[in-house]
């Protein structure tokens, strides 16, 4: 059974590799058709998570609702809408296809939504009140172990749960999955701070929600932060490296940065030392 699992696991690898190779070859005439984008993108991590997409008594495309809407996608599990995916073109914002699809589960009692350009995909968990987000991955800001870790939370033999694996993934196909690390030394900034003037690198950030991201750097610290603020930030930009700074930490545009990297919508500047980024 480990092994069948560790192969599952390295299809899933191989996959998301290529699609972000497509995502980088493709991108503009992906980002005109919402076809293109389900039949290139996200119709084969689907079906590597196990929903076969020729078979509609697990994947239904345009699902009839009660209320009239068509969600492209409903993923079935013993006959009943389990999951309802909105699928858009690539690069499309994708929180205005929330309210809809939010409406879409409620009145049908799904208890379970996604919404994915092919590259962002987002979770949530209808049966919260108000919705709430269980995962969220940007393949192309991302490795492929950290993506397929997430993606798993929709693996059709785990259901009906829907959440993230708590398993390590190889960040790189073909070795299967790494070992098991140990309970977290978590420490809080004050402490990290200290270990950043040491010049000692992080392995792993925990956030407030229970959210844990590996890292490897100070840097990814930044991005990872900036990624999980991503909702409560489009209100903000841009954010000044300081109280008393000119030079933006986060903005819409690369204006004004030395060493700009991209966590889509938003670029952040992380031309700072350990130290600076911790602060």
């Amino acid at each position: 059974m480990l092994c069948w699992r560790l192969k599952e696991v390295n299809e899933l690898l191989a996959v998301l590799e290529r699609v972000k190779a497509r995502i980088q070859e493709h991108r503009k005439i992906l980002q005109t058709s919402e076809a293109l984008t389900r039949y290139v993108l996200i119709d084969p991590v689907l079906r590597c998570l196990g929903w076969d997409t020729a078979d509609p008594t697990q994947v239904f495309p345009e699902f009839p609702t009660e209320t009239g809407g068509r969600p492209d996608y409903a993923l079935l599990i013993e006959g009943k809408p389990h999951i309802m995916v909105e699928a858009k073109s690539l690069g499309t914002d994708l929180e205005k296809a929330l309210d809809k699809g939010f409406q879409y589960c409620w009145r049908n009692q799904v208890p379970f939504y996604v919404v994915t350009d092919g590259n962002l995909w987002i979770v949530f968990d209808i049966t919260e009140m108000g919705g709430k987000e269980v995962a969220q991955v940007c393949l192309t800001e991302t490795s492929v172990g950290e993506a397929a870790r997430v993606l798993l939370a929709l693996w059709r033999p785990a259901m009906p749960k829907v959440e993230p694996l708590n398993v390590i993934v190889a960040s790189e196909f073909g070795k299967g999955a790494a070992p098991q690390p140990k309970k977290a030394n978590r420490k809080t900034l004050v402490e990290v701070k200290k270990l950043a003037s040491r010049n000692l690198r992080p392995s792993r950030i925990h956030f407030p929600d229970g959210v844990t991201r590996n890292v490897e750097t100070w840097r990814d610290i930044l991005l990872c932060t900036v990624d999980w603020l991503k909702r409560d930030l489009k209100k903000a930009v841009p954010v000044p490296a300081g109280p008393r700074s000119t030079r933006p930490l986060v903005a819409l545009d690369e204006k004004g940065m030395r060493s700009p990297r991209l966590v889509a919508p938003f670029y952040v500047e992380t031309h700072f030392s350990a130290k600076d980024i911790v602060s």
